[in-house]
């Protein structure tokens, strides 16, 4: 019955979005600049965007997950070494995607 509560899910796939994009664009390569560190950094997001929408479509993620995934994915982020601004960044990103491509 509250199944749609459970957030466990949701919690390992945005600690799991967050790892996929470090290992893409590590963040010692927030401050680099140049061509390069820009399409890593354009090639993790898009990566992570693409898994989130497709978790986003098998789970039909509501109100409350998509939160949850945002939440977690920011502070994953933060932890790893990434800038405040950078994980809000990513994690907006990320929300306002799943949330365009609604079933």
């Amino acid at each position: 019955m509250f199944g749609w509560l459970s957030s466990k899910e949701v919690v390992q796939f945005g600690k799991m979005m967050a790892l996929e994009f470090s290992n893409k664009f590590p963040p010692e390569m927030e401050s680099a600049v140049g061509e390069k560190p820009l399409k890593l950094y354009r090639v993790a997001l898009n990566g992570i965007k693409s898994k989130a929408s497709t978790f986003h479509k098998e789970k039909n993620l509501g109100l409350y997950r998509k939160a949850k995934l945002g939440n977690t994915l920011k502070w994953e982020l933060r932890e790893r070494g990434f800038s405040e601004e950078l994980a809000d960044k990513v994690t907006q990103s990320i929300i306002i995607s799943i949330a365009s491509n609604q079933r």
